[in-house]
């Protein structure tokens, strides 16, 4: 996870950091330190750093720092000189921790940093936008204000994953743009077409209606044979169900699915009234739907998880893009409260998902990719531990502060 102004501190705290590290210059938007090694040594702007391996134009596209005014526009003055010197549009990084997947230097500003200046020189100078990850990635940003250099270069949406990924954020405007060119409302991804992966993160009944407008097919059905309008109506989205209908969907409500709904929903008293007519209906349900769970976990619907649990819900069920619990979902989201909930109505800290491993495992990989906005993963360690959980193996990696907690309680064990 990036953190720009960490890297900021340490640079004030200590000014030699990158003293006599010209590529490392670039980085920080140092114009001087690049000039001057482009005059000492012309084939210096394609070479890679001893340590990291990343070339000087690498080292400027990925810096987090240009998210920062004070940086920002040194380091797009440095691309300018590296790019004039002859520095190569199309170079690419192996990240040590992803060696069978090399990242370009246009998927460092478009897809990492979503800065549209350095996108924009990077492809006047012929960087290729189908790169596998800056279009997917741009998608991500609150905008399409990246999006749009990279269509008008000649990216390619079909095949590159951009539209479930922007169908994974509420954004209409970026899902118009990628439609109108050369998106496919039913193009084929691991899940299911575009309309499905909107049904499953619970878009809006307006982004819904874009991939109707724009050709999706109302009928679609997923892997299981489960049609869009069940789909929504189990997840409780009666308005985009209600939608689907006026495009020519079909209600084929099955037994079940009232119930589903209002667990969705969170409709506590529904929920009771149902059980109270068919104390097994739970029990009762198809291994897909009982795997609503964690994926109304997933996709931080906290009131309604809470309602299924104390409904009866089978805790450790799995599912989700992570083929996880409900728990490591929680955790996956740095979501606390959900977590010590989960925990405290008999969830475990073993619970596997899809990555073979446990809810540490999962902590891990998201306290330090930063998975969700604002979440708390060193809260999410403490509830693992007031809970009851061992302390996780030395070998998982954390950020910083979890580390040191976890440390800590150690010592105090010793």
């Amino acid at each position: 996870m990036a953190k720009p102004r960490l890297a900021e501190r340490l640079l004030r705290d200590h000014p030699d950091l990158l003293s006599g590290e010209p590529a490392l210059a670039c980085a920080v938007g140092d114009t001087a330190a690049v000039q001057a090694a482009i005059a000492a040594d012309a084939t210096w702007v394609n070479a890679p750093h001893a340590d990291s391996g990343m070339p000087p134009l690498v080292c400027a596209s990925f810096s987090s720092l240009v998210s920062l005014p004070a940086y920002a526009s040194g380091i797009r003055a440095c691309v300018d000189l590296l790019l004039v010197a002859g520095a190569d549009a199309n170079a690419r990084w192996i990240d040590p921790e992803l060696p069978d997947d090399p990242l370009s230097v246009l998927y460092g500003a478009a897809g990492r940093n979503h800065d549209v200046a350095i996108t924009r020189r990077l492809l006047a100078a012929g960087a290729d936008p189908n790169d596998n990850e800056s279009l997917y990635h741009a998608a991500e940003a609150d905008d399409d204000s990246i999006v749009r250099p990279l269509l008008a270069a000649g990216a390619r949406v079909t095949g590159s994953n951009a539209l479930f990924r922007t169908l994974d954020y509420e954004r209409p405007g970026t899902l118009r743009l990628l439609l109108a060119n050369g998106g496919d409302p039913n193009e084929a991804g691991p899940g299911g077409c575009p309309l499905l992966h909107a049904i499953r993160r619970r878009r809006s009944a307006a982004v819904i209606g874009i991939l109707l407008d724009a050709g999706a097919d109302p009928m679609v059905r997923d892997a299981r044979g489960t049609s869009a309008y069940r789909l929504a109506r189990r997840r409780g989205l009666d308005d985009i169900a209600e939608r689907l209908l006026q495009a020519g969907a079909h209600a084929d409500e099955r037994p079940g699915d009232a119930f589903l709904g209002a667990c969705a929903r969170a409709d506590r008293d529904a929920v009771r009234a149902m059980l109270s007519v068919e104390p097994d209906l739970i029990g009762r349900l198809s291994p897909g739907a009982l795997r609503l769970l964690p994926e109304q976990a997933s996709n931080g619907c906290d009131d309604a998880v809470r309602v299924m649990v104390e409904a009866g819900w089978p805790i450790d069920v799995r599912g989700g893009d992570i083929d996880g619990s409900a728990l490591n979902w929680a955790v996956f989201r740095g979501d606390a409260p959900l977590a010590a909930f989960l925990l405290a109505h008999g969830a475990r800290y073993d619970e596997r998902h899809g990555y073979n491993d446990n809810v540490y495992g999962t902590l891990s990989f998201a306290s330090i990719a930063g998975t969700t906005p604002g979440g708390n993963w060193l809260a999410c360690a403490k509830a693992l531990v007031e809970a009851g959980s061992p302390l996780p193996a030395e070998s998982y990696g954390f950020p910083e502060e979890i580390a040191a907690y976890f440390d800590g309680l150690r010592q105090a064990n010793d």
